[in-house]
């Protein structure tokens, strides 16, 4: 059976001395890939990791993470990404959770039950000694890779990919756009799942890939996009805000020669996805991607400028339906629950003990754990379907409150959440971060535009709403007191 490394050593060998990865000061060839997996491997072989173990890679270095997962793909082995950052207790937990049997690591952590492999200067002395003669290739391959995701509610849980499923989830990305021998570029870490999955597929497609540090502001990022000629990139959309501060005020797109700016992970305000397009560049895109199911819808040119309300327009050969409680269809346009049947959906789900909500796989479906609605082939996220609130018995959807209040001038963002009510079970606060805003504004402006029972009882305004690292809104951290 092929595997990732099949390609990778098939582009070491047809592409050679092409320049595939510049991160944390090194340069490597697509041949250099191939060779340095290859001598990883077989250093691996000689640890005794075999097919189908799960090895866990923690680095802040995104070389590290390309050649090492090529050489276990090499053996057949599984990829578990770990983010570096992680507290020894929490690796820990994770490692018994995974059953992992190896975890390559930047330093000692301590581990038990696994074997730790830290690149030192032994480890990579070890490593250049060994044959760059890739090792036979595995029988029976185990998967890909199982990525860690959590996203806003609670245990992880593993979304394991076969090799096929890998390649195709990350095909799209490395071929966004026509054409040959382009540059991608992104501030990021190789343990962001978006990060890794557009790093690789513009690998796998023949592309450079530059890596810049996680922490470079907006500015920086701006600049190097253009000293370096990158002609894609990907932004969370925490990030494309930033960008946006900096060209604030300007006439032209700061980024007109850019060949796409994909963006993904978290929501965008209206305002924001218009905004990108003028003021960033006019070949801005966003996705709506669930880690279970990849890349579900695109919005970008006309799409954005006729429809920027939606989550864009339903990928061909994605199969999407939104369903109530007992699975059955709503009628188009209506809220409810989104399943998908795509070809890069998991193939299974690992771990999330205790985990209530979130993804799930059931009846050949995988149930993202969002709430959307659909008209006209274009998507729509309206929240997480543990987010809706129950209000006199009631299903109020907080992004019909947010939508409502964010077309208010002055408003920059806002959440709507739900609290205790021993009267209604559950009453509506509407968090708000804006310019020039009053309670009685607000509460004049609901009035006119949500139906009584939509209406927030509460009003609390914050300087900005807390995001996790993707730009998603932390709604557990917005507690009414």
């Amino acid at each position: 059976m092929m595997t990732v490394a099949d390609i990778f050593l098939a582009h070491a060998s047809q592409l050679g001395d092409t320049s595939a990865l510049v991160a944390d000061g090194h340069s490597l060839t697509f041949r250099d890939i191939g060779d340095q997996a290859a001598q990883t491997a077989r250093v691996l072989l000689d640890l005794g990791v075999r097919a189908h173990d799960r090895v866990g890679i923690t680095t802040r270095r995104g070389a590290d993470c390309v050649v090492e997962s090529v050489a276990l793909w090499m053996i057949g082995a599984t990829v578990v990404p770990l983010d570096f950052r992680m507290p020894a207790v929490e690796m820990a937990t994770l490692v018994a959770e995974f059953d992992l049997t190896t975890v390559l690591t930047d330093r000692s952590m301590g581990l038990s039950g696994v074997t730790e492999c830290v690149r030192d200067a032994a480890w990579r002395a070890k490593i250049a000694a060994a044959s760059n003669l890739p090792p036979e290739a595995p029988a029976d391959p185990g998967l890909a890779i199982i990525s860690l995701t959590s996203g806003t509610t609670g245990r992880p849980i593993g979304i394991a990919l076969s090799h096929v499923q890998f390649v195709l989830r990350t095909n799209q990305y490395g071929r966004v756009t026509a054409g040959t021998g382009q540059t991608f570029a992104c501030a990021g870490l190789m343990s962001f799942s978006a990060v890794r999955n557009h790093a690789f597929g513009h690998l796998l497609a023949g592309n450079t890939v530059r890596l810049y540090p996680p922490l470079m502001d907006a500015s920086e990022f701006i600049e190097r996009l253009q000293a370096d000629r990158v002609t894609n990139t990907f932004s969370v959309p925490t990030m494309v805000r930033n960008m946006l501060a900096v060209a604030a005020g300007g006439r032209a797109p700061v980024l007109p020669n850019l060949r796409c700016l994909y963006a993904g992970g978290a929501d965008m305000s209206t305002e924001d996805k218009l905004a990108a397009h003028r003021l960033l560049t006019p070949t801005f895109l966003l996705c709506f991607s669930s880690s279970i199911t990849g890349t579900c819808s695109i919005l970008q040119g006309d799409d954005l400028l006729a429809r920027p309300d939606t989550d864009g327009r339903i990928l061909r050969g994605i199969r999407v339906e939104v369903v109530d409680d007992q699975d059955n269809a709503v009628p188009e346009g209506e809220i409810g629950l989104l399943r998908v049947r795509s070809p890069a959906m998991a193939s299974a789900l690992i771990g999330g003990k205790g985990r209530a909500q979130g993804d799930k796989l059931k009846g050949g479906w995988a149930y993202t754990g969002d709430l959307a609605a659909v008209s006209d082939n274009f998507l729509s996220i309206r929240g997480r379907s543990g987010d809706f609130i129950i209000r006199g018995g009631a299903n109020v959807y907080p992004s019909e409150i947010e939508h409502a209040i964010m077309t208010l001038d002055g408003v920059r963002e806002c959440a709507a959440i739900g609290f205790a009510s021993k009267r209604e079970g559950q009453e509506i606060a509407a968090f708000v971060a804006g310019d020039g805003l009053t309670e009685d504004r607000l509460v004049r402006h609901c009035r006119a535009t949500l139906s009584p029972d939509k209406r927030p009882r509460r009003f609390l305004f914050v300087n900005a709403l807390p995001r996790n690292a993707n730009g998603k809104v932390l709604r557990k951290e917005l507690v009414v007191q």
